[in-house]
């Protein structure tokens, strides 16, 4: 039987949407644990005097990016599961304080199948487990939603974002949205050359569809197949503001009508497997 471990990170941007996923947590007999990680500032009065809900108050820091907020705390919180918890089936729902999960979201996460096949791989991964996410860019590599995603714990070590030396040069950290999956995406040699990472920065917008892009692509497009389940539910998340499902659509299933727009008005993002590979090359 899996042990799954609610992993909150972040601010209290939205009390309500906290509160109401606290409850439903709570209510639900397949969750093993509920930790929250967050700042000593911020509000927790719904939850301060509940011993079934493990807190880690983090001294406020500064940073330069708001993405690195999210990461330090999940490191964090990670590394508290990491002393805490020495089964081997464990998997993690990470998810942020302003996110709302519904109750036929968790029952489809929960359970689906995340153990992958490893004979199918030429190398030895780093992945074994798929990775649930609400949604997916079709043409940006890895502009994944990060406030929210589920797998087994020894993929979401590899997620965390300051492992080695991967970031301390600026030239080859890569776009902003790679950074959790930087290992993933080197693993199917995304770009050819480290460097690279920022040449193609722009693939959520409009650009120039040629040799180089197609195989960046088309890789892409493996690693989503080989190592993520996307699903969002009808009415399955609520995300502060952000809580219509589909909010943004492709034109087409032609890759030219869709890289043809800019991001402004066609941000190209979808919902499940399906639409992502309806997409023809």
């Amino acid at each position: 039987m899996k042990n799954n471990i609610i992993l909150i990170v972040g601010q209290n941007k939205s009390n309500g949407l906290f509160v109401n996923s606290i409850k439903l947590y709570l209510s639900r007999n397949d969750i093993t644990d509920i930790i929250l990680v967050t700042w000593e500032d911020t509000n927790i009065q719904f939850v301060e005097k509940l011993d079934s809900i493990k807190k880690v108050l983090v001294s406020n820091k500064k940073f330069r990016l708001s993405i690195e907020y999210q990461k330090y705390l999940y490191d964090i919180g990670l590394e508290y599961i990491n002393n805490n918890y020495k089964a081997d089936d464990i998997y993690i729902l990470k998810t942020r304080m302003d996110v709302f999960v519904s109750n036929h979201q968790l029952d489809y996460i929960f359970s689906q199948s995340y153990k992958i096949n490893s004979h199918q791989f030429q190398m030895k991964t780093l992945f074994p487990y798929k990775i649930w996410i609400a949604w997916s860019h079709i043409t940006k590599p890895f502009y994944i939603d990060d406030a929210l995603f589920y797998s087994h714990i020894s993929v979401m070590r590899n997620l965390s974002p300051y492992v080695g030396n991967l970031f301390e040069d600026e030239e080859q950290q890569g776009h902003s949205h790679i950074r959790w999956f930087l290992l993933l995406a080197r693993e199917y040699n995304l770009y050819k050359e480290p460097n690279s990472y920022n040449h193609y920065e722009k693939m959520n917008s409009t650009f120039v569809l040629n040799e180089t892009t197609k195989d960046i692509l088309i890789k892409y497009r493996q690693c989503i197949k080989d190592h993520f389940i996307i699903k969002t539910l009808k009415d399955g998340i609520t995300f502060r503001r952000y809580n219509k499902l589909k909010f943004y659509r492709k034109p087409s299933n032609k890759i030219q009508d869709i890289i043809k727009k800019k991001a402004i008005s066609n941000l190209k993002i979808v919902y499940n497997d399906e639409d992502f590979f309806s997409v023809n090359l």
